[in-house]
């Protein structure tokens, strides 16, 4: 069986920088287009500055 992961990614400007990335989601789906879940995380959420 060949799965397919499909990413997305959202960043804050239209050149990537360094901790410019503020979210990432993931869809695994087969060749016939069946979703097997879904993943997502928020990175704005967990920003920390050093």
């Amino acid at each position: 069986m060949i799965t397919y992961v499909v990413c997305d990614i959202e960043v804050d400007c239209p050149i990537l920088e360094p901790y410019s990335m503020i979210s990432l989601g993931a869809v695994p789906v087969d060749k016939f287009g069946t979703n097997y879940g879904e993943f997502e995380i928020n990175f704005q959420d967990k920003l920390v500055l050093l």
